[in-house]
């Protein structure tokens, strides 16, 4: 079976409902195999002296369409779904895409009535793309929330025993749960308490790494990373992880000197494909950069690695 799984949540209550200050999130898992109807390209631009068109504004979108036969009670979720401000499909080969628009179409009732033959469809956000560099500054990623002194487990001696670990009173944490969700603890009182800022696109500074923490709605993660360097056919293939919309530059150390190698590629295919440098055996010391249009994200932990 191919199933998609469809998570929701709200920032605040749905008539009264759920949610208000409350981590909890809807998880659906639904037996469809999704069909990619179509990439809609928007774009706005201006002519230059010669007619030519220049384009200041491009969004690319993917919309996807499935199919499904479910009971009524299940139809009304469908379209209690698109209630909520934040929602996630996970496909079959693992790949998270944000929606940004959900509809549900009935095409026929069955059996009576008690069955349902239905549609429903989602575009995501995929490429959002401009030459206005004001328009972009608005977009840039900047932390949303206050900074934290460290991210810990919740099995760490910290998290457990604070006092006797130099955890200070009013001190604020990300805390990574082995069971449940990841979240922001402030240590008052003598007791930790969960703040419930861990909701998709926050972003927080930690001081004692250096970095800022994004959360992608599952858990925490520092931007940009260099998770991975492998070699093929001649070939460093370099994966990692950075901010959604992104772009990510390889770079290459020699000496006390970084240069910046290959093309700048999109954060998706950083993650999912990797850049591809080509090099013979040697010794090499990789990092990457990440930005957008008026944007600078800064630089990735370095990987020394040996072919």
């Amino acid at each position: 079976m191919n199933y998609i799984t469809i998570t929701y949540w709200n920032s605040s209550d749905v008539g009264g409902m759920l949610y208000h200050n409350v981590p909890y999130k809807n998880k659906v898992y639904i037996d469809t195999t999704p069909a990619l109807c179509d990439i809609e390209v928007k774009e706005e631009g201006i002519e230059d002296g010669d007619k030519n068109f220049i384009p200041t504004f491009r969004k690319t979108q993917k919309l996807y369409k499935c199919d499904l036969v479910c009971s009524p009670e299940f139809l009304e979720q469908l379209y209690f779904i698109q209630q909520h401000d934040h929602i996630q499909v996970t496909l079959k080969n693992d790949e998270k895409q944000i929606v940004s628009d959900w509809g549900v179409t009935i095409d026929e009732w069955i059996f009576g009535g008690h069955v349902v033959k239905c549609t429903f469809q989602f575009t995501t956000q995929y490429i959002l793309q401009t030459s206005l560099q004001d328009n972009m500054r608005s977009a840039c990623y900047i932390p949303t929330i206050p900074q934290v002194t460290d991210i810990i487990t919740n099995n760490s001696m910290t998290f457990i025993d604070p006092t006797n670990n130099g955890v200070v009173d009013g001190s604020r944490y990300i805390v990574n749960k082995t069971i449940g969700l990841d979240d922001v603890f402030m240590f008052t009182g003598g007791v930790w308490v969960a703040q419930n800022e861990a909701i998709f696109s926050a972003i927080v500074f930690c001081a004692n790494k250096g970095y800022n923490y994004y959360f992608d709605g599952v858990s925490w993660n520092a931007y940009p990373r260099l998770l991975t360097v492998t070699r093929s056919g001649g070939n460093a293939v370099c994966k990692g992880w950075g901010l959604p919309g992104t772009f990510v530059q390889l770079q290459l150390k020699s000496g006390l000197t970084w240069t910046d190698v290959g093309t700048p590629v999109l954060v998706e295919s950083f993650k999912s494909i990797g850049i591809r440098y080509a090099c013979p055996a040697g010794m090499y010391v990789f990092r990457v950069r990440s930005y957008s249009h008026g944007c600078n994200y800064g630089f990735s932990n370095q990987i020394k690695i040996s072919f």
